[in-house]
C-alpha cells in the first residue's frame, strides 16, 4: 500500500538526530527492542497531502527491496505526533560522501581495492532495485535516479548498501517528482537524463555509478564547475579523462571507466550487473576485491571521531514519543539543575534590587527629615566676642551632615555644568578674602531668638553649589543599567 493509517501507539522511541535534509530528518531510534533509524518528514512538507504521500510510496517502494546491498525499510506510515516516517535499518558507519572527505582531510587516498568493493555492491544493490516487480510480477522498471558518494552507506561491517529511493523513478502511478522536472545531483546525472529523453532506464543509474567509482578512486570530482551550466555542459560535451592519467597504477580500471561513461547510453553496459563483473576482472590485477573486514577496518578508522561522538549523543540522548528532548541520566539531571539554578538567579537578583532601593529612598528620607526639623543655627558676630566656653550642643559637628548630593540628568546636547558654571552663580565667601562670621546659641537661648537675632546680620552668602557629577560619555551604560528599576516607567 502507499499510505499507512494513522498510528497512535508508540512505533519506535526516538533517540538522537543523526542527519538532516531538504526532505527529512533522520534519527537513530529503537523499534521492537531493535537499533533503527527513523526518517521523518519535515512538517512543513507534510502539510502537502501529495509530497507526504509521494514520501509513503517511496517507503513502499524500498520495503519491497530485500537485499544486503540495500538498506532495509522495516515500517512506515503516519503518526499522529510525528507525522509521516520510514524505520530503516540503522548502519553504525557513515556514506561514501563522508569518508572520502575524512581521507581527503587526513591527506590519505581510499585503497582501490576498498573502492572496487564498495562499488560493485552498490551496483549489486541497483541490479535488485532494476528488476523489482509489483505484486502481479510484473516489472516496475525502477531506476534511482540519485545515485551519488551521499547515498552509499558504507558500514563497519564492511558492506555497502544503497539508500534514498526518493526521487526514484517506476512506472507506478506516484513519483518524487512532476514531468519535466530535473532532480538529483547534476554531476553524476546521465546525458540523456540532462536533455529529459524519453524511455529512461537503469542504465541513467549505471552511468551514476560510473562517476562514483572514477571520483572514489581518485579522491577528486569529476565534473566539477562553478555553476549548473558549466556542469551541464562537461557532461554532455567534455571527454572523462581516464584514472591512469592521474595515478598509472589504476590503469585496470580505464577500460571500465570509458564504457562506464560513454555518453551514448548503448554504448554503455546493459546493466549494474555487467559493471559489477567488469569492475571485479579489473581489480584482479590488483589482487581482487577487499575482504568486508578491510573495508570494515577503513571505515572505523578514518571515521573514528565521528562514530564515537556520535556512539556517545546516541548513549546521552534520550526523546520523548513526541519527539522533545527529555531529561537524561545523571549527567543531564545535573545539568537540568544547574538550568533551573540559574532560572531562579534573576528573581533573587530582582528581590535585592528592591531592597536596595527602598533602604535608599529611606535614608533619604531620614536626611530630609532631619535637615527640616533641626535646621542649622544662624552666625551671628555677637558670638564671637563671648568667652571661649563651648556650649553644649545637640550634634558633636558645629554644622548638620552634608545631605548626598544627586547629579541630574545632563542632557548630550548640552555644555556639561561643571565646565560652564550659570553666570548668576554668587561669588563665593572664600574668593572675596573674607571669612563667614558664626553665631552660636548662648546657654539657654532658644534656636528661635537667635534665628530672630540672625534677621539683623545681612545673608550669608550661598556656599558654592556642590559640582555636579560629570555626564556619561555617549555610549557608556548607567549604572542601574546593570540591574533595571522594575519599577521605571
Amino acid at each position: 500500500m502507499d499510505s499507512a493509517s494513522q498510528v497512535t501507539g508508540e512505533p519506535f522511541h526516538l533517540q538522537a538526530r543523526v542527519a538532516h535534509g531538504g526532505m527529512a530528518t533522520i534519527y537513530a531510534a529503537v523499534h521492537r527492542g531493535e537499533r533503527v533509524a527513523v526518517k521523518l518528514l519535515h512538517p512543513h512538507l507534510a502539510e502537502d497531502a501529495q509530497i507526504r504521500k509521494m514520501f509513503l510510496h517511496e517507503a513502499n517502494l524500498a520495503s519491497r527491496i530485500v537485499h544486503d546491498n540495500v538498506v532495509r525499510v522495516l515500517d512506515h506510515g503516519e503518526h499522529t505526533a510525528h507525522g509521516a516516517y520510514i524505520v530503516m535499518e540503522y548502519v553504525d558507519g557513515g556514506d561514501l560522501s563522508g569518508l572520502l572527505k575524512a581521507a581527503s582531510k587526513q591527506r590519505r587516498a581510499l585503497p582501490p581495492r576498498v573502492v572496487a568493493r564498495v562499488v560493485v555492491d552498490l551496483c549489486h544493490g541497483l541490479e535488485v532495485a532494476h528488476r523489482l516487480v509489483d505484486d502481479d510480477g510484473e516489472p516496475l522498471n525502477l531506476i534511482h535516479r540519485d545515485v551519488s558518494p551521499h547515498n552509499v552507506m558504507i558500514g563497519i561491517d564492511g558492506v555497502a548498501r544503497l539508500t534514498d529511493f526518493g526521487i526514484a523513478k517506476s512506472d507506478e502511478r506516484y513519483t518524487m517528482t512532476r514531468p519535466g522536472q530535473l532532480k538529483g545531483k547534476l554531476s553524476y546525472m546521465a546525458p540523456e537524463q540532462l536533455a529529459h529523453e524519453d524511455g529512461l532506464d537503469g542504465r541513467v543509474d549505471v552511468f551514476a555509478a560510473g562517476v562514483v567509482l572514477w571520483e572514489a578512486l581518485l579522491g577528486r570530482r569529476l565534473f566539477k564547475a562553478d555553476d549548473e551550466i558549466s556542469i551541464i555542459n562537461k557532461v554532455l560535451l567534455e571527454r572523462a579523462p581516464g584514472p591512469s592519467e592521474y595515478d598509472p597504477a589504476l590503469a585496470p580500471f580505464d577500460a571500465v571507466l570509458e564504457r562506464a561513461l560513454a555518453r551514448e547510453r548503448d554504448e554503455r553496459f546493459g546493466s549494474a550487473a555487467e559493471l559489477a563483473d567488469a569492475i571485479e576482472r579489473a581489480t584482479e590485477a590488483l589482487g581482487g576485491l577487499a575482504a568486508r573486514d578491510e573495508v570494515g577496518a577503513v571505515v572505523t578508522d578514518l571515521l573514528a571521531e565521528l562514530l564515537a561522538e556520535r556512539a556517545q549523543k546516541i548513549e546521552r540522548a534520550s526523546m520523548t514519543p513526541s519527539g522533545i528532548r527529555a531529561g537524561t541520566p545523571d549527567p543531564s539531571q545535573s545539568t537540568t539543575a544547574s538550568a533551573s539554578t540559574s532560572a531562579r538567579r534573576p528573581a533573587t537578583l530582582w528581590a535585592l534590587l528592591v531592597l536596595l532601593l527602598f533602604g535608599a529612598a529611606g535614608v533619604g528620607a531620614g536626611v530630609t527629615y532631619m535637615t527640616r526639623d533641626d535646621p542649622a543655627p544662624a552666625v551671628t558676630e555677637e558670638t564671637s566676642r563671648e568667652p571661649a566656653v563651648p556650649a553644649p550642643v545637640e550634634r558633636a559637628t558645629d554644622e548638620p551632615p552634608e545631605a548626598p548630593v544627586v547629579a541630574a540628568p545632563v542632557d548630550a546636547d548640552e555644555p556639561d555644568p561643571v565646565d560652564a558654571p550659570s553666570a548668576a552663580e554668587p561669588e563665593p565667601p572664600e574668593a572675596a578674602g573674607r571669612r563667614p562670621p558664626r553665631r552660636r546659641a548662648r546657654r539657654g537661648q532658644s534656636a528661635a531668638r537667635v534665628e530672630r537675632e540672625a534677621v539683623t546680620e545681612p545673608p550669608a552668602a550661598a556656599p558654592p553649589p556642590a559640582p555636579a557629577e560629570p555626564a556619561a560619555r555617549e555610549g557608556s551604560t548607567p549604572a542601574d543599567d546593570l540591574y533595571p528599576n522594575p519599577f521605571r516607567d
